[in-house]
Parts: C-alpha cells; sequence; structure tokens
C-alpha cells in the first residue's frame, strides 16, 4: 500500500479519488495548521510520515516503510521497518 500526501498551493476543479480496491476512506484539503487534528486515528503510514513533516517542514523526499504481519483484519500488526 501507498500513501501520498501532497501539498496543494493553489487548486480549481474537482477533487476526484480514484480508487478501485475501495479503501480510501477520506480524502480532503484542510488548512496547513489543523491537519494535525485529523491524523488522530488514522494508520501509522498515514499519520508517522505526515505528521513529522507538519513538524519539521523537509524539502525532498523520505522514505517510510511499515511491514503488516497478520492474516485477518483483527490480528493484523503494523511494524515500522
Amino acid at each position: 500500500m501507498r500513501a501520498e500526501i501532497h501539498r496543494a498551493i493553489e487548486w480549481s476543479g474537482e477533487r476526484v479519488v480514484d480508487d478501485p480496491d475501495g479503501i480510501v476512506v477520506n480524502a480532503r484539503f484542510v488548512p496547513v495548521g489543523t491537519a494535525p487534528d485529523y491524523l488522530e486515528g488514522c494508520h501509522p503510514w498515514v499519520r508517522e510520515p505526515l505528521g513529522a513533516w507538519l513538524a519539521d517542514r523537509w524539502a525532498g523526499h523520505r522514505r517510510y516503510r511499515y511491514r503488516l504481519d497478520g492474516t485477518t483484519p483483527g490480528s493484523i500488526t503494523v511494524v515500522k521497518v
């Protein structure tokens, strides 16, 4: 799975989510100052990279990797690698 977060400076048009797997639970534009409020309850692979960028807005790319262990939704654990 891959999560991509982009900072929009300017926007026009309609927001369209192309999600053939049906796993996107939320897609919205929010002011940068309120973005941390939306991270509570997010999966770690979204919360940790985005939270780190909001705290220290670096330029360039960083990679965060996670492994999911388990076979059923109730047994899955997330391990940062």
